[in-house]
């Protein structure tokens, strides 16, 4: 699945967690390892609930069911084990990108966009705490080291991956949207977020967003009708830096 692509985009990423995990901090007690399975997947939870600020070690540890101490072996500190979920989920997410973008070029030229437009909800809707992550960091978070760490290990290879696939495939089929491109890819990364990430809060006011399976094929439906609904208008063309206006 193109692992040694995804593994050079997101690089520098993986050294800083690798930077973080060799300080490791006192070998945790015998049998700790076998209770360590779900730490990542605790971990990104609590994170989801609490924020990062507000989240201490010993809440995580507490809900993965492991001693304290088996974080500040393995991870070094909170902001390592942070990073781990960031670099694991950006690991996670382009494998599977890649993988879908082989499957859609099996497909005719005018249903590729339709269909990876598919797949990336799918992929969103495997990390809904994830999602929650990134909104909480993206909107609130004043720490630009965050910030800069989800740029680098996951939007930016995200966007290398499904950016040059779906543009071209825009054009081999001759479709043009009335949006750019890029916009109209974050635009539809946030809406899927967003509505998976929010789904009890929706669910009180639509009731298709009350049963998942539901409500993510709902989700597909509106990202698809954004990329393959006829466009009445091209997107203009943006002016040339220093140009005149007429």
């Amino acid at each position: 699945m193109g692992l040694g692509l995804s593994s050079e985009r997101i690089e520098g990423g993986v050294k800083q967690v690798k930077n973080v995990t060799e300080r490791k901090r006192g070998r945790p007690r015998r049998g700790a390892e076998q209770n360590a399975e779900g730490l990542l997947d605790a971990a990104m939870e609590t994170f989801a609930a609490n924020g990062f600020e507000q989240t201490s070690l010993r809440a995580i540890a507490t809900t993965a069911g492991v001693d304290v101490a088996l974080i500040s072996y393995r991870y070094g500190s909170k902001m390592g084990l942070w990073q781990a979920i960031v670099t694991e989920v950006a690991r996670e997410t382009v494998e599977l990108l890649e993988s879908a973008i082989d499957r859609a070029r099996e497909r005719p030229q005018a249903e590729r966009v339709d269909f990876i437009s598919s797949e990336v909800v799918d992929v969103i809707w495997r990390r809904t705490h994830f999602s929650r992550i990134l909104f909480s960091e993206i909107i609130h978070s004043r720490d630009e080291e965050r910030k800069d760490f989800i740029e680098e290990a996951l939007a930016k290879p995200f966007l290398e991956v499904l950016y040059p696939f779906v543009q071209s495939s825009l054009d081999a089929a001759g479709q043009q949207r009335p949006f750019d491109t890029k916009l109209g890819m974050m635009a539809s990364i946030a809406l899927a977020g967003l509505l998976s990430s929010t789904r009890e809060f929706t669910g009180r006011f639509v009731e298709v967003a009350r049963q998942d399976d539901i409500l993510q094929n709902q989700v597909k439906q509106l990202i698809k009708s954004m990329w393959t609904a006829p466009a009445d208008n091209a997107v203009p063309t943006p002016r040339a830096a220093g140009s005149k206006r007429s």
